[in-house]
């Protein structure tokens, strides 16, 4: 059993009273308004994902049997070969862990390659880097982490790899694609991109490649990264608007000030030709 070092549960408690606090932020009617102010909610998701992830790394690393997560573990792992027996459905996990693996290196390039053609390179930058930097500091995590895969002693799985990059991948482009998009829809999206990422993590529980621990662990990293790039691109976005403005600003009152030139300009010739004219 290993025991946690004393900042562990002081971030975890900083994480929980943030989450609550932007969480009073949505539902207090007179706070609504800050709630809207960007990088607010990618903050609030940020917080949500750290809270489940300081949970579910607290049970694993502490390894207790009695602990809710890997009571958890075990119960769905039995589940898991239990399906496995049948041949259909560990054929579609594999299909499905091929998909999420290679296929969706694939559709990843494929998806930066679109935003290219369609004149968004800065999207397009944005989706490969999110992307392929989710995808290494999952392997970091899984070293630093150091849990082993089901029936091995050498082999790391926590997080798992496929559900997180799948998720990211799904959430950047749904990101990107729905910045204008009414909240009930782009809900719906998310929601989607959620299924797809728990379909990844289920083929490869299947195939007795991860713990359900590693798939949970791997959707909290998931949202902290996704929201950290939400709030980047939110904070980046904001500014360029606000330095749109602050131009807008300036050229109006440079437009005003030679108007006003030009008027005190005309006023000044008139004098001129006034006091330059025939004398009585």
């Amino acid at each position: 059993m290993l025991t946690l070092p004393p900042w562990y549960e002081v971030l975890d408690t900083f994480c929980i009273a943030v989450f609550f606090s932007l969480l009073l932020l949505r539902l207090w009617p007179s706070l609504r308004t800050e709630w809207r102010r960007p990088g607010v909610t990618p903050a609030f998701f940020v917080a949500l994902g750290l809270m489940a992830l300081f949970v579910i790394a607290e049970d694993v690393l502490e390894g207790d049997a009695k602990d809710f997560v890997l009571v958890l573990d075990w119960l769905v792992r039995d589940w898991m070969k239990d399906l496995a027996t049948h041949a259909y459905i560990r054929s579609a996990a594999l299909r499905v862990s091929a998909g999420t693996g290679f296929g969706l290196a694939v559709l990843v390039a494929l998806g930066t390659f679109w935003l290219v053609d369609r004149r968004r390179v800065r999207d397009a930058v944005f989706f490969a880097v999110g992307t392929t930097g989710a995808w290494a500091f999952g392997g970091l995590l899984k070293v630093a982490f150091a849990v082993p895969r089901p029936g091995s002693i050498d082999r790391y799985g926590f997080p798992s790899g496929h559900t997180l990059v799948t998720f990211v991948a799904a959430g950047l482009m749904v990101y990107i694609l729905t910045r204008s998009t009414p909240g009930r829809l782009r809900a719906l999206c998310y929601a989607l991109a959620v299924a797809v990422s728990l379909l990844s993590g289920a083929s490869r529980m299947v195939l007795h490649a991860h713990w359900l621990s590693d798939v949970l662990a791997a959707m909290a990293i998931g949202t902290v990264w996704l929201g950290l790039l939400a709030f980047a691109d939110s904070r980046r976005r904001g500014a360029a608007a606000l330095g749109r403005a602050a131009l807008d600003r300036l050229r109006d009152l440079a437009m005003k000030n030679a108007g006003h030139r030009r008027q005190a300009g005309r006023r000044a010739d008139l004098h001129l030709l006034g006091s330059d004219g025939p004398r009585a």
